[in-house]
């Protein structure tokens, strides 16, 4: 990402596909509401370092590492966001500010954090907390993904000629190179 796209976000401001936090010496209580409803939605744009209106704060340089660390490993801890989905922050100078940008896609899952569903709107991030309206992101994410869905009618003819043999051997040199490096302890990496 370019400074000169980060400022073009930060002019068109807070909306249903963009969302600033300020975040000098830390992630923000919230951010992973934000992360939740980007990825139950369309997806978005995350900068941290900014106010509501778009004016750069920055984050302090010393802290810019541990805070793109921190971000990480909690994007993929499924006790901070269930399902899981890694995000990386990306640092971006902008004037004398270092901002922190992070594009969420939308996930074909639904997904929590701190075991509450999000959604966005235009005016930002909420929680759904009715089974009806929570059924409805289900059924919208269905709509586009088909992942989850069942195909009574298919097939094996309805494949591409040697799609399968493909795909066997992709998951074969998979499986041949996960049992010729060994798994390191956490402590190695």
């Amino acid at each position: 990402m370019t400074a000169e796209n980060i400022e073009r976000l930060l002019r068109q401001g807070e909306g249903i596909s963009i969302e600033f936090k300020q975040a000098r010496r830390g992630l923000p209580r919230d951010v992973f509401e934000s992360v939740c409803a980007f990825l139950n939605r369309q997806g978005g744009h995350l900068i941290l370092g900014a106010r509501n209106d778009g004016t750069p704060t920055g984050v302090e340089e010393a802290e810019a590492d541990h805070l793109q660390r921190d971000f990480a490993a909690l994007s993929n801890n499924p006790t901070k966001l269930q399902p899981p989905f890694l995000l990386e922050l990306e640092q971006v100078r902008v004037g004398e500010a270092i901002l922190l940008y992070a594009y969420v896609p939308q996930s074909s899952q639904v997904h929590r954090t701190d075991g509450l569903v999000f959604d966005r709107g235009h005016e930002g991030d909420f929680r759904v907390v009715d089974n009806e309206r929570i059924s409805q992101l289900y059924a919208r994410k269905s709509n586009y993904y088909s992942e989850g869905r069942i195909f009574p009618r298919l097939q094996l003819t309805d494949f591409k000629p040697g799609l399968l043999a493909k795909v066997r051997a992709l998951l074969g040199v998979a499986l041949e190179f996960e049992q010729k490096t060994p798994l390191r302890k956490c402590t190695e990496l």
